[in-house]
Parts: C-alpha cells; structure tokens; sequence
C-alpha cells in the first residue's frame, strides 16, 4: 500500500471508529482502530482514540444512548443501548446516573428490564447504589425492579 493509500485508509478506519463509538458499538470501534494501528502503528490518533476507548471515556454517551432508547428513537436500538453501558466505560457517578434514569423511566416507550439487569450485573458502582437504596426505600426499588421485567428482577434479587 502507498503512503497515500495507508494514510487515506487510516483517515477512513477513524471515521468509522467514530461513528462507531457515537453509536455505541465499541466493539466494531475498536476493530477498526485496530486495523489502523497495524496500517500505521505510530499515528498519535489512532493510538490517543484506543487509549480514550481503554478508558472509558466513551462513557458520556451512554446517558444520551439510553435516553434516545428508551424515549423510542428509531435510530438506537437496544443492542446499542446494552453495548453503551459496558461496566469499564462507566463511572461510579454515571452508574448511579444511569440508575436513576433507568428506575425513573416507567412511562418510557421501550422495555428496561435488559437495560437494568446489564446495569446492575454489570456495574459494581450500581449495585452499590441499589443496595444504599434498599437500605434507605426498600418497596420502592422492589416495586421498580419488579415492573422493569424479569431480568430486572432477577438481577435485582441476586
């Protein structure tokens, strides 16, 4: 491949990573860096993206992912959402965020219970936050587990 050819390649691999990470599938993001790394190991671009996706810093738009689900936006789907809210991206203030965007979601268009058991099984700062909130409205959280759905539940009670 020329120089061109590389650097042309590269520029697109970003693109697509961004996009990519913008949707929430950070899976394909990082296939796609991946390949720019091994094209051109030494751009500072591609190493600085992996470096950010390493370190959760596409955990700010897990918020907006998961409003845009659950208000019925055609253009996310649930996949996306669940993918947004890998347990390395979050941190522990955007954990209980989530939560309490996801308990407080009722009148919500799309289901949450995936969503919540994701959260829950997946994050040790929400399951953290459960259990504060347990402590302090016990009926309350149940209540909201219990109406999420099964999975919700389950993750809830385990």
């Amino acid at each position: 491949m020329t120089s061109s050819a590389s650097s042309d390649r590269v520029a697109s691999l970003l693109a697509t990573a961004n996009e990519r990470r913008q949707a929430g599938d950070i899976e394909h993001a990082v296939k796609a860096l991946r390949e720019a790394s091994h094209i051109e190991p030494t751009n500072a671009e591609v190493q600085n993206a992996l470096k950010s996706i390493q370190h959760g810093e596409g955990a700010q738009h897990a918020p907006d992912l998961v409003q845009s689900y659950l208000t019925g936006n055609e253009n996310v789907t649930e996949q996306q959402a669940l993918q947004s809210l890998h347990p390395q991206k979050s941190t522990a203030a955007q954990a209980t965020s989530l939560l309490d965007t996801l308990l407080g979601s009722t009148g919500q268009v799309a289901p949450i219970g995936a969503l919540l058991a994701a959260l829950i099984n997946g994050s040790s700062d929400a399951r953290v936050s459960i259990a504060t909130r347990i402590a302090n409205n016990a009926t309350e959280i149940y209540e909201a587990c219990f109406d999420a759905g099964e999975d919700a539940f389950n993750a809830f009670a385990s």
